[in-house]
């Protein structure tokens, strides 16, 4: 049932969850202890089975059914099903920009990891979702599968300061939502309040590259990656064609792509020889590093 909060309340969860409120990278996969750092390998991504995605596809919309068998570079669900799969523990994860909770469907895939999933407090999108059942009814289908997605209509940019912390006390965070950072700011100040709150998890950013006004933003978070402590990848060739960031705020993300090795974006400089990155436009394109331009040059 809801709640007064305007969220669903998910009673099958567990009972007890030792890591839960934390920002610490996951340490096991699959229950079986990984090596000490967080790895994300491209490759692995790309030949990732998006099997369990079968099972849940049908709570969204019929159109968007297909959107999240997309293999990854098409669309982002299989990095997500991916992150689910390979890192999800029992801690929450969070979802900024419900719309028809395809993305929340992809990050709760392993059936195991809470997804909490954010929209305004007037939004209704995610009905088309339910295709004429109650929400009530809904959950009920969802949670004999095993999904846990928790709904919250919140105006995250009013939250208080100890909700907005409880909200965002996880791993990892996705944000996609209305993608005018400019015209009708959201993003940026969102981005800008996680920094201040001192942030330590993992975050992707969606259709970094859609139109002029989130390429700008882009290149405005790469730009400030030094000062704010965070490192930065662009992950569209596992990711959303539109474009995906992906901002390590743990300094605790090793990327790479089979055996080789892919360094963060810095905001100017020369490409790494044997990287695909174009820089004739703005920003600069790709999945790989730049170096410092040699004073010489």
């Amino acid at each position: 049932m809801m709640n007064g909060e305007g969220k669903w309340e998910y009673n099958q969860r567990e009972p007890f969850c030792t890591t839960e409120g934390s920002q610490k990278l996951p340490t096991m996969s699959h229950e079986i202890p990984t090596v000490e750092d967080f790895i994300i390998d491209l490759e692995e991504v790309r030949n990732f089975a998006n099997d369990p995605l079968e099972k849940i596809k049908g709570f969204t919309t019929k159109e968007y059914e297909g959107f999240m068998m997309a293999p990854a570079g098409r669309e982002h669900y299989a990095l997500l099903n991916f992150l689910s799969q390979k890192f999800g523990d029992c801690r929450h994860i969070t979802d900024i920009g419900t719309r028809y909770v395809s993305s929340a469907f992809a990050m709760a895939s392993n059936l195991r990891t809470p997804v909490w999933t954010f929209d305004l407090p007037t939004s209704k999108e995610r009905v088309h979702a339910f295709r004429g059942k109650t929400e009530d009814d809904w959950q009920n289908e969802l949670h004999q599968v095993g999904a846990n997605v928790t709904f919250y209509n919140v105006d995250l940019m009013k939250a208080s300061d100890e909700d907005f912390k409880k909200y965002l006390n996880t791993w990892f965070v996705m944000l996609d939502t209305h993608h005018r950072p400019y015209s009708v700011p959201f993003e940026r100040e969102f981005f800008t309040r996680v920094l201040n709150s001192g942030y330590k998890g993992l975050m992707l950013l969606d259709d970094v590259n859609e139109h002029d006004e989130m390429r700008r933003w882009w290149k405005e978070v790469q730009d400030g990656a030094a000062a704010g402590g965070y490192k930065v990848y662009l992950f569209t060739p596992i990711g959303h064609w539109s474009g995906t960031g992906f901002v390590d705020f743990s300094g605790k993300l090793k990327v790479k792509d089979g055996s080789q090795t892919i360094q963060p974006l810095s905001p100017v400089g020369r490409v790494v020889e044997g990287s695909e990155i174009s820089c004739d436009s703005s920003p600069c394109q790709g999945t790989f590093a730049y170096s410092p331009p040699n004073k010489d040059a």
